[in-house]
């Protein structure tokens, strides 16, 4: 994966949420077993079904994003992108699945 280097601009855009560009900080090869498919699907509402990357019983790139986040979590404990310019979260590290569903773009150099 030569194009994943941190400090690259990401996309994320998960269902109908998009969470604008954020900044690459590390990746890591994991599997998404079902011990912690949650994790991934409890901090981005709208993440999208992790079943179709399970099933297929390979490991997956987690990337480690820099984006913008409301302060707020919401009644089902998820993430929300928030708004910089209402000031209405803060700056902080989440762990996107690098899939088609996570990630609309990626940024050249």
């Amino acid at each position: 994966m030569p194009f994943l280097v941190p400090g690259r601009l990401v996309h994320v855009k998960t269902g109908k949420e998009d969470w604008g560009w954020g900044i690459l900080v590390s990746f890591s090869k994991q599997k998404i077993t079902a011990k912690n498919k949650g994790l991934f699907k409890q901090k981005l509402k709208g993440g999208g079904d992790l079943s179709d990357i399970k099933s297929h019983n390979e490991a997956s790139f987690i990337l480690d994003v820099y984006l913008y986040s409301k302060d707020k979590l919401t009644s089902d404990s998820f993430l929300q992108p928030g708004d910089p310019t209402k000031a209405d979260g803060r700056l902080g590290i989440i762990p996107v699945v690098l899939h088609h569903t996570t990630v609309s773009a990626i940024s050249t150099i």
